[in-house]
């Protein structure tokens, strides 16, 4: 099954295309650059199944989004563009896409979000940007959000980050605003 991370759009441009059945995300040598492609979207990396180092990453986003959702709820001044990354696919295929949702809310229960503009899949059929969607915490893949103009969670984004080659690496700081160290201590 092929599954594609895509960057937060807001935040910076990076995604992933992964070839793994349900939580499995990575980064190989097929990543292209942090610009976006003909589309307008960000562009595709290729990502091994089995990746430990994303899913990883996925683990501690879901172990954290306790954290993230008190802040969803409660935000400090200076906190924004609230977003959660979740898993999509077309029923019966065997890929997926792993996109960003913004405009969050959070019920008690589930997240309540739209495809971010930018982020819509592109081999999804049944998934459109700016359509709404719903997720339960345990679902997600990812959350990030800006206070006071610096990333917090994006825990995929870090992943992707190391395995870029050193002018990626200079791209995605300059687009996220962050130091070396804060994209490889994710």
């Amino acid at each position: 099954m092929h599954l594609r991370h895509k960057s937060l759009t807001a935040i910076g441009a990076i995604l992933v295309l992964v070839n793994a059945p349900v939580h499995s995300q990575g980064l190989s040598s097929a990543y292209r650059s942090v610009s976006h492609t003909a589309s307008g979207n960000p562009p595709i990396i290729e990502v091994p199944d089995g990746d430990a180092e994303m899913n990883a990453a996925i683990n501690k986003a879901r172990a954290t989004v306790s954290t993230f959702i008190k802040e969803l709820k409660h935000p400090r001044p200076g906190d924004t563009l609230f977003s959660i990354k979740v898993k999509v696919s077309d029923p019966g295929k065997k890929y997926a896409e792993h996109i960003w949702l913004t405009h969050l809310t959070f019920d008690g229960t589930q997240f309540h979000g739209i495809v971010s503009h930018g982020d819509g899949p592109e081999t999804i059929k049944s998934v459109k940007e700016g359509q709404k969607l719903s997720a339960k915490p345990n679902q997600i893949s990812d959350w990030a959000y800006s206070a006071n103009g610096r990333l917090v969670g994006g825990y995929s984004l870090g992943v992707l980050y190391r395995r870029a080659s050193k002018g990626e690496q200079e791209e995605i700081r300059n687009g996220l605003g962050l130091t070396d160290h804060e994209l490889r201590s994710r």
